[in-house]
């Protein structure tokens, strides 16, 4: 029966993709893969660390929260998109829709997302874009990532939260270096850095031939710029620390099969692993021999696929057609089979005491991973809480998430920016000694995945974990 299940599923994987049909089959979306990752657990679409169903008291319980009430560590979350946008939230909020960014876009009664992390949760560094004065001047409500009342409060003083925001004119680095030489999170006090674009996230990269690319502005921070600052506030708190990294842009610009803005934003990533590893490396309270450090995606984004590899390397900029909204490259040189997200398995990599990646080694292949050289994206999380919690093999975690970030994105950016695959800096086996794949199905698309094959829908208490992945990656020459 296993084996029908299988061949179906492969069948079907091929069929969808050779039909031009991907993308319209449920896949998770960046809630219920962050709350998967945060928490261990699997829940809907659309849910931020809570249950399945939207039960009333559905709250599920992040380990980012156990590290900080059972641990006393201090937690970083640094994003480029909003704030309070989907992945970044599962680490701090609880909601049963991701869209509840505010209380004013909540249902009355309803805790906004931006409200509980910044006054609730409060995580000792929250840096992110999502700025009204750039994506929200006129305060629509429906459309902000942050409310005018609590925006007026930060700017006002709140006490024990240093506020920081986009200032025109000023470099974003000349505040966040002054906050990061004296912050520390033993004292009380937390950084919430608030900067951000027209298109609500930190400007695009822009490339140049040559496989060069230039930043958009200085007035918002680079990700190695946002994330030096925190891992350097972080550091200093005796207990550990837990950091939460993620480019953002690469999920937006796959939405847009806009394969510029894709790789501009896997090279701001690149700069930011880099940065923190050779800081990492050059030994302090943080140090690779006591920080684990994972990089991975919370699901694939548009089925990009790299068609021509020789012009691609080249280091040419890729001609692009279309609209800013829905682009394509009429030289061929890449193909996106969707504008939407995928259930293809992404990649998983890691870094840090022997000890623990020895535990990666001993999860890889356990259920419920679908597979051998296979993780399932709730696996990550009991990852971090064996390693840091309960056997202690490491003293501080850092999670980096490239959101979107397929097989293909990875294989675009490394050829464009190195000349050649598998050439980014997290792809180095010396660095980064442990990767594998890693399955992020959520309830939504196992249930439409087994409605298809006549198999009972998703139970926590038995589950097929082949039901609910993809057996044939989008990834050129990949499977599980």
């Amino acid at each position: 029966m296993i084996i029908d299940r299988i061949a179906f599923l492969t069948a079907l994987a091929i069929l969808i993709r050779n039909a031009g049909l991907v993308g319209l089959l449920p896949a998770t979306d960046s809630a219920s893969a962050a709350t998967a990752l945060a928490t261990g657990g699997k829940t809907d679409s659309g849910n931020i660390c809570w249950l399945p169903g939207d039960p009333p008291n559905g709250r599920m319980t992040a380990f980012t929260e156990t590290l900080r009430d059972s641990l006393d560590m201090a937690i970083g979350i640094v994003t480029t998109v909003p704030f309070s946008h989907a992945t970044p939230a599962a680490f701090a909020a609880h909601n049963p829709d991701r869209e509840n960014y505010t209380e004013d876009a909540a249902e009355p009664g309803t805790p906004g997302i931006a409200e509980e992390m910044v006054l609730e949760f409060r995580p000792d560094v929250l840096i992110g874009a999502g700025h009204p004065a750039w994506d929200n001047p006129h305060w629509v409500p429906s459309e902000g990532y942050i409310s005018r009342e609590m925006l007026r409060d930060l700017r006002r003083g709140i006490e024990g939260i240093v506020f920081l925001e986009r200032v025109p004119g000023l470099r974003a680095t000349a505040a966040l270096s002054l906050a990061g030489s004296f912050l520390d999170p033993d004292d009380g006090r937390s950084l919430f850095a608030l900067y951000g674009g027209s298109g609500s996230c930190f400007e695009p990269w822009q490339l140049l031939d040559g496989g060069q690319v230039c930043r958009a502005t200085v007035e918002n921070p680079t990700l190695a710029e946002a994330g030096l600052v925190a891992l350097e506030i972080l550091s200093r708190n005796e207990q550990g620390f837990f950091l939460v990294i993620e480019q953002g842009d690469i999920d937006w610009a796959s939405h847009r099969n806009n394969i510029c803005w894709l790789i501009g934003s896997v090279y701001d990533l690149e700069q930011a692993v880099a940065a923190l590893c050779s800081r990492l490396a050059e030994g302090c309270d943080a140090d690779l021999g006591n920080t684990v450090v994972l990089v991975t995606a919370d699901h694939e984004c548009g089925g990009l696929e790299v068609a021509n590899e020789s012009t691609l390397a080249t280091g040419l900029v890729p001609d692009m057609a279309g609209t800013p909204d829905s682009s394509w490259c009429p030289g061929g040189e890449v193909f996106f089979h969707s504008s939407e997200h995928t259930n293809a398995p992404v990649r998983l990599y890691a870094c840090g005491p022997a000890a623990a990646i020895a535990v990666l080694d001993s999860l890889e292949g356990s259920y419920p991973s679908p597979s051998q050289g296979c993780l399932d994206n709730t696996q990550v999380c009991e990852f971090f809480e064996m390693v840091l919690l309960e056997r202690r093999l490491a003293r501080n975690g850092i999670l980096i998430i490239g959101d979107g970030m397929g097989t293909g994105a990875e294989d675009a950016a490394s050829l464009f920016l190195h000349g050649r695959l598998d050439a980014l800096f997290w792809q180095d086996q010396k660095v980064f000694p442990f990767s594998c794949l890693c399955a992020t199905w959520d309830i939504d698309a196992y249930n439409a995945r087994a409605s298809m094959l006549g198999l009972p829908l998703y139970s926590p208490e038995e589950f097929d974990p082949l039901v609910g992945s993809d057996l044939l990656s989008l990834g050129p020459g990949e499977s599980m």
